[in-house]
């Protein structure tokens, strides 16, 4: 990530980890790819955001699907 990137980041978990949260169910399609592996406290979040309506799991749909074109 460039410097700029770093800061704005930062900046966004800042608020609420609101950047933290929008990475996680990336992360999980990555995952699921075979890509990366997630550490407990991300899959404790994906959990708890699918809890909530699900939104997790259709966060996660775009980037699956990205990711299944680049391939």
């Amino acid at each position: 990530m460039t410097g700029a990137e770093k800061f704005w980041y930062v900046l966004g978990n800042i608020a609420f980890a609101s950047a933290y949260f929008i990475k996680v169910p990336i992360k999980k399609a990555l995952q699921d790819a075979g890509a990366v592996k997630m550490t407990g406290a991300e899959k404790f979040w994906y959990v708890l955001g699918n809890i909530a309506l699900a939104s997790a799991y259709f966060q996660k749909i775009p980037a699956k699907k990205a990711l299944s074109e680049a391939k």
